[in-house]
């Protein structure tokens, strides 16, 4: 525990996988954000300076909510992700490190000496490991998991969410490759003008079929960015919890 605590392997390692993380999850944020104003657009279109037929506008409101939910989700894990990194900072001090030192022989030497170290002085010391360790784990197994298990189905389901984002395919070619993904799609809407509702029909059909990949990337960042990391948390308090009880366990042995 002190070599870990003072050479600091996991930090180095659970910085740079929150920092993978949390870059994924501002992409995906990025393309919720963007979606809410394509949405947006498309509600607001004018032909002529006057506002297209409502029926449009409300036909793209409950997509709008899920949309928004998206955004909000995604913003949470950044928060989420933002906050272990914070957090395995403030565990890597080295005024942490001094005090786990402290507690830490002077529980190897009552255990030594007295057979079993006051409860008072386990307590602290859980504490002192669960800071200085539990988020690192934490966000060491919740990246592993995702690697393992998440990275093909996240890959699949962002990449399908931003197709479902740009102009038709051939529009493209037509339209500014340097400007925005919203400039391209007023651009885009502004010269279909004649046909605004079908074209209005045609993306808002192409994004509702990005719905279930937007669920998709909702599951997958509640999973790596609550579920996984309380897992984890909740896993490395038990174990530090029960390393501790060892030489009550020899003690009652003994006797």
């Amino acid at each position: 525990m002190l070599v870990l605590a003072w050479l600091g392997p996991l930090d180095k390692m659970s910085r740079e996988y929150v920092d993978t993380g949390l870059q994924r999850a501002m992409v995906t944020f990025a393309a919720a954000r963007t979606a809410n104003g394509v949405i947006s657009v498309l509600q607001s279109t004018t032909l002529s300076g006057v506002v297209v037929s409502a029926s449009p506008g409300q036909a793209l409101e409950p997509l709008n909510d899920v949309v928004e939910d998206f955004a909000n989700l995604m913003l949470a894990a950044c928060v989420s992700l933002g906050a272990q990194r914070l957090l395995i900072s403030i565990g890597a001090l080295h005024a942490v490190s001094i005090v786990l030192t402290i507690a830490l022989l002077a529980w190897l030497v009552m255990s030594l000496r007295a057979g079993t170290p006051p409860a008072w002085l386990n307590r602290a010391l859980l504490l002192l490991l669960f800071v200085r360790f539990a988020v690192p784990i934490a966000a060491l197994g919740s990246e592993t998991a995702f690697r393992l298990a998440m990275s093909g189905p996240y890959d699949q389901a962002q990449s399908q969410v931003e197709l479902a984002l740009q102009p038709p395919a051939a529009a493209q070619s037509a339209l500014d490759p340097n400007a925005g993904l919203l400039e391209r799609m007023r651009e885009w809407l502004a010269r279909k003008g004649a046909d605004i509702k079908d074209n209005v029909a045609a993306i808002k059909s192409r994004m509702e079929n990005g719905i279930r990949d937007m669920v998709t990337l909702m599951a997958i960042f509640i999973v790596q960015t609550a579920v996984l990391p309380l897992l984890f948390l909740w896993l490395s308090y038990r174990l530090f919890g029960a390393s501790l009880r060892w030489p009550t366990i020899l003690a009652r042995r003994r006797e």
